[in-house]
């Protein structure tokens, strides 16, 4: 290919026609109210060992629905090798530019919840580690993970292998917050629950039968005697032993120890169910993200567990984990029973009686953590507990969702929507186990407040209100495809609060929305959401508002451009972009990674690569290559590029600028010398140029930028890919 060093003056370049122009005419939504919807659910099979298995067939599984077996209409196998694969993400025009239109086949998705609220500092360190090597060796390439705290002090979601470096940032500032180990010595969680809220009957006798069945407790109502047949071993009751123990360590006064220890359990249990709250919320919002995806979906619960207390929120949380079909695994972080000295509440030694002992140690095993185990089992993951090897515990999990199916079944008639209906998978095959969801119905609560919300946003003016469909979609990496959507990052200057202007420019394929005929034309609404997520310090901004998509005429809507501004402090940034049709309620999103750059020394803005320019608003003023979310040029005409530079230590002619085009393999097929760039009206120093495109062959390109500051004697190099090809095909 012969060198052309010519670069083509920027106002000989015809105006590009916008990206797209040719896309297939309007596509409505179909609408299926009253098909009937199949049921898909994700099973794992373990043997006895509880190693995955794979190779099994649609024969081998039964799906029954209360009890009746069921046609399994749809299957699918899944099997990754058993050693995650090491290869890295390469920089390309592709990762510039975010993008929903590859399609993303069913994977492995996981999120990870750590109860840092509820987690003494002690097991920091301990879950840290578990869950860093859980990220480095136990997921794989394209495996994706969210990572949230209950204290709202972390929430950040990446596709693995790029984001593994950042979910382990987020891993080594997590820090446990409970600070009540102290208290925890006078009276545990469990104990604190029981005299709160019912009378001083042992608990013990009567919990034996449930211990790790992950059923609903069964609490006696009445004192019991040591003769009663609930309290074989004749133990004393929580309140009792409590009160002995304050006795003998001097805590209280025999005449006022019983009204201490009671007011004391209140304000125990009022901390736990704070607590509990904030784990439920945390679960549910992973629970809800997660919900319209397909594919195998673990949430890992890392926690110290919670008491089974009877109330509707947990079996909330159970019912929405298999609505979701999202398995939940619990993975108690304490470890070994007596690992350390303030995880129970009783120091044994301050209890003489062999029985009160052996009632303590059985609370401390099996009912502080009850709830937490009921809900892993209930929702077809597992409970991880008694064990000090929490990265064999947490590798566990990773390795069950290594093999799975999917087996869709549609639902027999005989009960309407809201209707609970029990669900069991089976194998044929002797000694293996599945997990797999207990049940389902056609129409969940989840669903039906969506819509409520949805409704009720019409009357609503609260600027942080979102729709539940948007808010979802932006707590996942997973790209939605509902709409076709793209975008890209564009930093920009600085201001003097050391922050730095960041465009972010969206791209919508019109086409895909709902438009009502308007006038001689068409028109839709979009929904824009744009949020930016600061890594380090959790701090988010967020963009939202709705934008009116004209289409005149009735030819084809084509893709149309949305710009949206943030001012961002300096690091590691996840920007995410949702865009909703108001009408159809179609949501598409996409996610991108940005490093900001410190607002210091030799650097250069993001440059604008675009084949279309902006209209010339004032006379005298001179075109600007248009922002676009796209890389992907006609391999023709020409080529728009614009940038400016900060931190020289000179102006006027004592910053210099060249450039190099050159193919994928490195070959130069532009070049212009270094020239210096004249400071603009407003003391700027900006560079714009046009390139020809004509005569270049179809494939990977980069543009080498070079800039020197010549009394600074700093010299700064960009690259920025991008891709020649047939546009809109």
């Amino acid at each position: 290919m012969p060198l052309n060093r010519t670069l083509l003056p920027l106002l000989l370049l015809s105006v590009a026609t916008p990206q797209g122009a040719t896309s297939a005419p309007q596509q409505q939504v179909p609408s299926f109210a009253s098909e009937v919807e199949l049921i898909t659910v994700d099973a794992v099979v373990v043997d006895e060992a509880g190693r995955p298995v794979s190779g099994l067939t649609k024969d081998d599984f039964v799906v029954k629905e209360d009890g009746k077996p069921q046609s399994v209409a749809s299957f699918e196998a899944f099997a990754a090798p058993a050693e995650p694969d090491a290869a890295a993400a390469t920089a390309s025009a592709a990762n510039a530019v975010a993008t929903n239109e590859t399609p993303v086949g069913p994977g492995r998705i996981f999120g990870i919840v750590v109860d840092d609220a509820g987690i003494a500092a002690p097991f920091t360190q301990p879950t840290r580690q578990a869950l860093a090597a859980f990220l480095e060796k136990s997921l794989r390439n394209g495996d994706e993970v969210t990572l949230a705290t209950t204290s709202g002090s972390a929430f950040w979601s990446a596709r693995l292998p790029e984001g593994r470096p950042d979910l382990l940032a987020i891993l080594e500032r997590l820090r446990g917050l409970n600070e009540s180990a102290q208290e925890m010595a006078y009276m545990s969680e469990y104990e604190g629950y029981w005299i709160a809220n019912h009378d001083d009957s042992p608990a013990f006798g009567n919990q034996g039968a449930l211990a790790g069945t992950g059923g609903a407790q069964t609490l006696p109502t009445r004192a019991t005697s040591s003769a009663d047949a609930n309290n074989p071993g004749g133990q004393r009751g929580p309140k009792a032993r409590v009160i002995q123990r304050w006795l003998n360590r001097n805590v209280c006064l025999a005449s006022v120890c019983e009204s201490m220890v009671r007011n004391r359990a209140v304000e125990v249990d009022s901390r736990r169910r704070s607590r509990m709250a904030l784990t439920i919320q945390a679960v549910r919002r992973q629970i809800d993200a997660l919900a319209p995806i397909r594919g195998r979906k673990s949430i890992l619960l890392m926690s110290e567990g919670y008491v089974d207390d009877g109330g509707r929120e947990l079996r909330d949380l159970v019912a929405a984990s298999r609505a979701a079909n999202a398995a939940i695994y619990f993975v108690n972080v304490k470890g070994l029973p007596g690992a350390a000295d303030h995880e129970t509440a009783a120091s044994f030694g301050d209890l003489e009686d062999p029985r009160d002992r052996s009632a303590m140690g059985f609370e401390a095993r099996n009912l502080s953590d009850a709830g937490t185990q009921s809900l892993a089992e209930e929702s077809g993951g597992a409970s991880i507990r008694n064990t000090n090897d929490l990265d064999a515990g947490v590798a566990r999990v990773a390795d069950e969702s290594r093999v799975f199916y999917l087996l869709g079944f549609y639902p027999p008639d005989g009960k309407n929507d809201r209707g609970w209906r029990k669900l069991r998978v089976e194998v044929n095959r002797p000694g293996l186990t599945v997990r797999a969801r207990r049940g389902y119905t056609l129409r969940s609560e989840q669903a039906e407040n969506a819509k409520k919300e949805a409704k009720k946003k019409d009357k609503e003016k609260d600027k942080d209100y979102l729709v539940p469909a948007v808010a979802h979609a932006l707590d996942t990496v997973h790209p939605l495809a509902g709409i076709p959507l793209r975008a890209m990052t564009y930093q920009m200057e600085p201001n003097q609060a050391g922050l730095t202007r960041v465009v972010v420019a969206a791209e919508v394929d019109a086409s895909r929305l709902q438009l009502t005929p308007k006038g001689d034309g068409r028109v839709g609404h979009l929904q824009v959401t744009a949020v930016a997520v600061n890594r380090d310090s959790g701090r988010g901004f967020k963009h939202d508002d709705t934008a009116e998509m004209v289409v005149k005429g009735a030819g084809p809507s084509g893709w149309r451009s949305l710009v949206r501004e943030f001012e961002l402090p300096p690091g590691i940034t996840q920007v995410r972009v949702v865009a909703r049709d108001v009408q159809s309620g179609a949501v598409g999103s996409v996610t991108q990674r940005i490093e900001i750059a410190e607002p210091s020394g030799l650097r250069l803005s993001t440059p604008i690569l675009s084949d279309q320019l902006t209209p010339v608003v004032n006379a005298g003023d001179k075109p600007r290559p248009a922002l676009v979310a796209h890389r992907l040029f006609p391999a023709k005409g020409g080529l728009y590029c614009q940038f400016e530079v900060f931190g020289a230590a000179g102006s006027g002619g004592k910053v210099s600028a060249g450039l190099e085009l050159r193919t994928g393999a490195g070959e130069v097929v532009r070049q212009a010398a270094a020239t210096p760039i004249a400071v603009d009206a407003s003391g700027r120093l900006i560079r714009v140029l046009g390139l020809g495109l004509d005569g270049l062959a179809e494939g990977s390109y980069e543009l080498v930028l070079q800039v020197e500051d010549q009394i600074g004697g700093v010299r700064v190099e960009r690259r920025e890919p991008f891709l020649l090809g047939r546009v809109g095909t």
